[in-house]
């Protein structure tokens, strides 16, 4: 995405969030409610923190932010993947199952 024109990426970021916005807005807010009682200190700061920037940057439409917007997307799921998913299955996992099931 960086190598792409402003004009370029400007539209394109136009398409992502016409197409993806309002599911991400969704999808955040059925986390929160899911995960958001259950979890702890530094986990759930970091959970709400990237939920809240995340949101804010989908409103943003500078090139520096899209950018920036494509990176915090790229390392919340990875944190959730690596950090957040694994906590809930040892401490929660019924809620976590309960969460999955619900929204495949």
């Amino acid at each position: 995405m960086a190598s792409l024109s402003d004009d370029s990426l400007t539209h394109y970021w136009q398409q992502v969030r016409d197409t993806f916005a309002e599911e991400l807005y969704t999808h955040f807010l059925q986390e929160e409610e899911g995960f958001g009682a259950v979890l702890e200190g530094g986990l759930k700061q970091r959970f709400l923190s990237d939920h809240v920037q995340l949101r804010d940057l989908l409103q943003k439409t500078d090139r520096a932010s899209i950018l920036l917007f494509a990176e915090c997307l790229k390392a919340h799921v990875r944190f959730e993947e690596r950090e957040l998913f694994g906590w809930l299955e040892q401490h929660h996992s019924r809620l976590l199952a309960e969460a999955f099931i619900s929204h495949s």
